[in-house]
């Protein structure tokens, strides 16, 4: 989970490169780096290829100019996930491994996109369907039948029991859909009017999706740690350089933290323990390693676990929309018909 700012609120962002785009391009470039050709050697090749040609050439020039390639990529508009790690570690040297990264975040995202259509691609038509139908439902068919019972019959009773059930869901479920819409679009405002503490202390409320969170947040800090100590940087100087960059604040905030412990002499184990979004496996390695080249080394392994088991939980509650959806809409239908049969066999039953 990536939070960034922009400008203004109502700046307009330059359309970002389709996910299948951007990882072409990390492959391309990731396979021209490691054949020995220089960054700027190799988008002059990747811009023979025309379905690249709109990223390398921009790219190309803004690099130039003395543009770093984070920066670069983020102005273009690649995945926040991806410009911010670049941002980041390209500093450290070694730019193949930090590509080889970008593939990876790249191919995952594109993984999880078309899971997603697919699975949201019937229970979509059906949403259609139902809206339609509810409309139909609750416009013509009940106020039909509100003009064939009387008031003081039993019926109506039952009538407009049901009524008053349906319009009630109905309220929720527009209330729900305002709501997202809502958040959506002023995600990048609530963010400037929120501190970073406020932040990490909403996100951690959030059922399950706190868990998510945790996973993707541990996951970039052990990446981030272990790309920044493998270049021979010292932990501090580490812990330093991720507290200075602003494109993670939560990870910004939290080597912050974990700097003014240092300097206290206190005990880093017991802070990562407590810190809300960070794995408790984590602090685990930092209390069985000692040694700054063995818990890099640790880390890179941990990154690959936190990053396979964060591609599985996203998968499974992807899978999850699907019979969550149909089940939900399964019984919104039944609600509607019992709407409509309920009071024609009352109706019948008093004749």
């Amino acid at each position: 989970m990536v939070f960034y700012q922009k400008e203004t609120f109502f700046k307009r962002k330059e359309k970002s490169p389709p996910l299948e785009i951007q990882a072409q391009f990390f492959k391309r470039l990731y396979q021209l780096l490691n054949n020995g050709y220089s960054l700027i050697n190799s988008l002059q090749l990747i811009q023979l290829e025309r379905n690249l040609t709109t990223v390398s050439l921009p790219l190309k020039s803004r690099l130039i100019n003395g543009s770093s390639l984070g920066y670069s990529l983020q102005d273009l508009g690649f995945h926040p996930l991806m410009s911010s790690f670049l941002i980041t570690v390209e500093s450290t040297g070694n730019l193949k491994r930090h590509i080889s990264t970008c593939i990876k975040i790249a191919e995952q995202q594109i993984n999880y996109v078309e899971k997603l259509k697919r699975i949201i691609r019937y229970p979509l038509i059906l949403s259609i369907f139902f809206i339609i139908l509810f409309i139909i439902i609750n416009n013509i068919v009940l106020p039909s039948f509100e003009t064939i019972i009387p008031a003081d019959n039993e019926t109506s009773f039952s009538l407009y029991s049901v009524i008053n059930i349906i319009k009630i869901i109905g309220l929720i479920i527009i209330f729900l859909l305002c709501s997202i819409a809502f958040m959506y679009f002023m995600r990048n405002k609530l963010n400037t009017l929120l501190s970073i503490k406020q932040k990490i202390e909403f996100l951690q409320r959030i059922p399950f999706i706190n868990y998510l969170i945790t996973l993707h947040t541990t996951f970039l800090f052990s990446a981030q740690l272990s790309t920044l100590l493998n270049s021979g940087m010292t932990f501090k100087n580490t812990l330093h350089h991720l507290s200075q960059q602003s494109q993670m604040p939560i990870i910004s905030y939290y080597s912050d933290l974990l700097i003014k412990e240092f300097r206290k002499g206190g005990d880093i184990v017991d802070l990562l323990y407590k810190l809300p979004l960070i794995d408790e496996q984590l602090a685990l390695l930092f209390q069985n390693n000692t040694n700054v080249k063995q818990l890099a080394k640790d880390l890179t392994m941990y990154e690959q676990i936190l990053f396979d088991e964060f591609e599985n939980s996203i998968i499974k509650s992807i899978q999850l929309i699907q019979p969550v959806f149909f089940t939900v809409l399964a019984l919104f239908i039944v609600l509607m018909y019992i709407s409509i049969l309920w009071p024609m066999f009352d109706l019948i039953n008093n004749l």
